[in-house]
């Protein structure tokens, strides 16, 4: 999302939570990371966004890892975890 909360029921009450240069600054950051971690919850998923974040980083070649997978089937927030909590590869189905 291109806005940060501390709750996330209030994203859901925003006009556009994701913003108009979300997608350009994901790609970016992406290529500048060491390491591409994914991690979203079920938050994300409210607005079909991690299909669409995952194929755009697929499209730009993105190597990615994740913390482990929620049992709504979806990529761990890092908040939800211990900090002990090591990355795996993430090979998108």
């Amino acid at each position: 999302f291109g806005v940060i909360s501390t709750d996330p029921k209030g994203l859901m009450k925003l006009p556009d939570p994701i913003g108009p240069d979300n997608d350009r600054w994901i790609i970016e950051s992406a290529k500048e990371a060491d390491i591409l971690i994914l991690g979203w919850g079920d938050v994300g998923a409210r607005y079909k966004r991690p299909g669409q974040v995952i194929k755009m980083l697929q499209e730009h070649g993105m190597v990615m890892f994740c913390l482990g997978v929620n049992d709504s089937g979806h990529l761990q927030h890092p908040l939800m975890l211990s900090y002990k909590q090591d990355a795996i590869h993430y090979e998108p189905t």
